[in-house]
């Protein structure tokens, strides 16, 4: 239906990015006059700041794919113009706290979207507790659900029992976000216990989180339903006066795509 029949009744599916009517006669004109409906051609020569790469297949490096990221950028239209249900989908995020606004920001979509959301935090106490329940609160559309769990992201025993709660209670991840990304930089003579435990904890476990997701789905005879992974990501490489394990953890996180491509994951 268009914008001009939207009914904001709470028996409607949850929308994220929905427009409201007293803005729908503007927002329907100016997508005629500027953006196509269905889609906007990338110019040649030119790569997006948002684009797809695939792995080549003569080398192993990661390329730019034109054709993908046409049909992402049409995707994105399609989400501005006529918002976002994810009233049947489980997601499941691992953060430090609730202190950082890209967290918050992903929560409150998710959860305005209708999804189902897993929030596995080292950060677990009652002030924590009481800030993702007012986030629900305030945000929580139909059918959504925020369900906050105690996790030691460094510990190997608890990232298998986080797989075998989810896996016990859920029929299957549809999305993983590893959101607590690594915060210390020092220099590689200051190597202390801190830095070891953070890229434990930011690398090494979250293989083995998705190493446990694949045995699940294995044992579940899940073949055809993906998990799709969305790894934190930096220009930062150890050469752009940055030095010391900020770097090293974005760049081991980086190899995971490739390990994805090389072994049997799929």
């Amino acid at each position: 239906s268009s914008d001009d029949d939207y009914d904001s009744s709470i028996d409607e599916e949850p929308v994220l990015g929905k427009r409201d009517n007293k803005f729908a006669a503007a927002a329907l004109d100016w997508d005629k006059e500027i953006i196509p409906r269905d889609s906007f051609p990338i110019p040649v020569g030119v790569i997006p700041f948002l684009h797809i790469k695939r792995h080549s297949n003569t080398n192993e490096n990661w390329i730019y794919d034109k054709a993908y990221t046409q049909i992402y950028l049409n995707n994105l239209l399609k989400i501005g113009r006529d918002g976002l249900c994810l009233s049947d989908k489980t997601a499941l995020l691992l953060v430090s706290g609730i202190g950082n606004d890209f967290v918050r920001e992903i929560i409150q979509a998710l959860i305005q979207s209708g999804a189902t959301v897993l929030v596995a935090t080292n950060d677990f106490d009652l002030n924590t507790t009481r800030c993702f329940q007012d986030i629900y609160h305030q945000y929580g559309a139909k059918g959504s659900k925020l369900v906050v769990l105690p996790l030691n992201s460094s510990s190997k025993i608890d990232i298998q029992k986080l797989c075998d709660y989810v896996y016990s209670n859920y029929e299957d991840l549809d999305y993983l976000l590893p959101l607590s990304t690594p915060e210390l930089e020092k220099s590689s003579i200051e190597v202390s216990s801190a830095e070891e435990l953070n890229i434990r904890c930011t690398v090494l476990n979250i293989r083995r989180l998705l190493g446990s997701i694949v045995n699940a789905k294995k044992e579940k005879q899940i073949e055809t339903r993906p998990t799709l992974v969305l790894l934190p990501q930096s220009p930062v490489s150890g050469s752009n006066n940055t030095n010391g394990f900020l770097a090293e953890s974005y760049s081991s996180l980086s190899k995971v795509l490739d390990m994805w491509h090389i072994e049997n994951w799929k």
